[in-house]
């Protein structure tokens, strides 16, 4: 494999992650390590919308271009596809694991649009037959995500001596957080918890859950709170804040993710379902509790990359899943807010006294 790619020497590569905020946190390692190895190249990026403004921050990433991926939008990805295939990439290389025959068919179709010289791809399950260098992989997941990622990185003959995951913060972020939380009275001072509702349905933690565990940490801590969430999550959020009956900063849709980054490293404990934000506050060694229900436990489990986390799991026999919603979230209800309670206080090791 390694004699196709020195042979190549690639000019110009696309990466194509179509994934969420987390597969892009956890392809970092990966990203930096190509970029050092084809370091005379342009390298190129093709991720979906909600993630471009952090790739766009990416010193290790030329140009950055982005599928909405539904069909109002068609034309504009057809175009966005079209334009891509103009480039002559000689090498592109699909960073995402392939969840389904439909999403395969999606990538072939993608990459046959584009039409790089080489293609190089995870072969989830043989989901990945039209890639010319395949990475092997299970549905089910043998190691952790962004080992996945290296591994795409290695099968080009790229070394990856530094496996970190850096988030820069820009200082308008900072900033502008400095002046958010001036405004809620909020000081160096104060204990602040993160918290974050949302993500996939079939994800969430129950809000009823959340608002107990947020009066219970009220009560013990007198800890100042800061809720996250997305434009589409904003309703969630202000149901939470409606059933706890407790003063918070709401950020739900006020914050872009550059901001976002800037709260969450802000924060003293995050404590997050199993989506993306609970892979940047990971990332940045924040004190996390997360909260995992269905998803896939060893691909996705925090403590892979941070020391500082607590992970709340139940596994059930029906995990993992990829459903988007679930009747019962079974695994989800069967954690308490005791246990959230309770793991917050072990992150915090007691420096904050109750009042």
């Amino acid at each position: 494999m390694e004699n196709k790619i020195s042979s190549l020497e690639p000019k110009k590569i696309l990466i194509v992650d179509l994934g969420g905020i987390g597969d892009i946190v956890l392809s970092i390692p990966a990203l930096k390590a190509l970029r050092r190895r084809f370091n005379q190249a342009v390298i190129c990026m093709l991720v979906v919308r909600r993630v471009c403004d952090l790739v766009e921050s990416f010193s290790y990433i030329d140009e950055v271009y982005t599928l909405y991926k539904d069909k109002r939008h068609i034309l504009f990805d057809l175009t966005t596809l079209h334009l891509l295939r103009k480039k002559n990439f000689d090498l592109a290389i699909n960073m995402r694991t392939i969840v389904s025959k439909a999403g395969a068919k999606k990538i072939k179709f993608i990459l046959d649009i584009i039409n790089p010289r080489l293609r190089v791809g995870r072969d989830t399950d043989s989901l990945g037959y039209f890639f010319d260098i395949k990475i092997p992989e299970t549905y089910l997941a043998k190691k952790h995500e962004m080992d996945y990622h290296i591994d795409t990185a290695l099968a080009l003959g790229v070394e990856v001596k530094d496996r970190s995951i850096t988030l820069d913060i820009p200082q308008e972020a900072s900033l502008r957080l400095k002046d958010v939380l001036a405004g809620y009275s909020i000081t160096d001072n104060d204990t602040v918890v993160g918290i974050h509702p949302g993500g996939m349905p079939s994800r969430r933690w129950p809000i009823e859950r959340f608002a107990e565990a947020m009066q219970q940490l009220h009560r013990n801590l007198n800890c100042k709170f800061v809720v996250t969430g997305s434009k589409s999550e904003i309703s969630l959020v202000n149901r939470l804040i409606e059933i706890s009956r407790i003063s918070v900063l709401n950020m739900a849709g006020k914050s872009n993710l550059k901001e976002l980054i800037a709260l969450i490293k802000y924060c003293d404990v995050f404590i997050s379902n199993d989506t993306g934000p609970m892979h940047i506050a990971a990332a940045l060694k924040i004190p996390l509790v997360a909260i995992l229900g269905a998803g896939d436990f060893v691909r996705y489990n925090p403590r892979s990359i941070s020391d500082k986390t607590v992970v709340l799991y139940k596994k059930r026999e029906c995990s993992p899943c990829e459903r988007f919603r679930c009747k019962t979230l079974d695994c989800l209800k069967s954690i308490t807010p005791a246990e959230v309670v309770g793991a917050v206080s072990s992150l915090l090791k007691k420096t904050v006294q109750p009042s």
